[in-house]
């Protein structure tokens, strides 16, 4: 039988347990106010050099742990480095209006079924494909203002165009798959348009997974992250949510973040698994050193919060190995990774 005292002990055990709990909980959301993973880490990042080394940062990407960097520095637009040591490896791609050379580079990616490196130059509206000795192949010019592209598998394109009617930007983006060599169009997503959506303004990224089955959508300052099915050559939204409250106004025709908001989704990049994004959900701070993963069906899985402030992410999944561009406008930029 329970005695009076072993009652009350009962009772303050339990009472303990539930405050060890309920402080174990709060800590966590302290690292994350608006998301709940499953797992939850904190990791120091090991950069390749020990001081800032990069400037000029328009894109980047890691394919057979080769770091491609593009930004214009020395008249150069395209630089290499060592995804395992981190070393300075050569430039390529000269500036310059020639047929051979970038004018602006605004994004780029690599074609894994020709091995071409292919830079998209804003200025010209010119797609150039280069060689793997970064020698000049082709061009195709883009007769639709693309604000997104990336290859799906071999020569397919997935591609994010603004929605026009008679000329007037109808505040939504259509999602496109096309035919790289013919121009045909496969598919076309068309999202529901919502009219003054300032989110539609803002800067968007898009990741495509190796295997081309998955995409994933984010807009910079703003905590939607939106997953997508792509099955013969269908496009099926198959999991949206506005993870982060962020506060956005216009001004002059331009959304800018207020100061009491949270930052939100600043980059993302995926594998065949997983989806990688980079956000911050705290007010009053533009630190963005959070790394939420979730998998395919929309799940938090995992929380990293770093030691640095992250401008982008690619994954090696050959390395097992999450390389980032750390530091800000002020102090500069470094390569740094995080073994997985």
């Amino acid at each position: 039988m329970f005695t009076m005292r072993k009652i009350i002990a009962l009772i303050s055990f339990a009472f303990i347990l539930c405050s060890i709990c309920y402080v174990g909980c709060s800590r966590f959301q302290t690292h994350c106010n608006s998301i709940i993973f499953q797992q939850y880490d904190t990791i120091t990042w090991s950069p390749y050099l020990n001081k800032p080394h990069l400037t000029s940062i328009h894109d980047f990407f890691v394919q057979d742990s080769i770091i491609y960097i593009l930004g214009l520095v020395n008249h150069y637009w395209l630089r290499t480095y060592s995804a395992i040591d981190g070393r300075f490896l050569d430039k390529y791609i000269s500036y310059g209006n020639n047929y051979d050379e970038i004018e602006n580079g605004f994004f780029m990616y690599f074609r894994k079924d020709i091995k071409t490196i292919n830079i998209f130059d804003i200025n010209t509206m010119r797609l150039k494909e280069y060689d793997s000795n970064f020698s000049y192949v082709n061009y195709s010019c883009l007769s639709e203002k693309i604000n997104c592209i990336s290859p799906i598998t071999d020569n397919k394109y997935l591609i994010l165009v603004p929605k026009m009617i008679n000329g007037a930007f109808q505040n939504s983006y259509i999602h496109k798959i096309i035919n790289g060599s013919t121009g045909e169009i496969l598919s076309t997503y068309c999202p529901k348009n919502i009219s003054n959506e300032i989110k539609n303004l803002l800067i968007k990224k898009l990741t495509v997974s190796p295997n081309g089955r998955n995409y994933a959508l984010i807009y910079q300052h703003y905590g939607e992250l939106s997953l997508y099915d792509i099955s013969n050559d269908s496009i099926n939204l198959t999991h949206s949510h506005k993870y982060i409250q962020t506060k956005l106004e216009t001004e002059n025709g331009c959304p800018i973040i207020k100061s009491n908001s949270p930052y939100g989704f600043r980059h993302v990049t995926c594998s065949n698994d997983f989806v990688y994004a980079i956000f911050s959900d705290e007010n009053n701070t533009s630190k963005t050193n959070k790394i939420g993963i979730w998998n395919w069906n929309g799940d938090p899985i995992k929380l990293i919060v770093t030691d640095k402030n992250i401008l982008k992410i690619a994954i090696s999944s050959e390395m097992k190995r999450i390389i980032a561009i750390i530091g800000d406008t002020s102090n500069g930029y470094t390569l740094s990774h995080i073994d997985l």
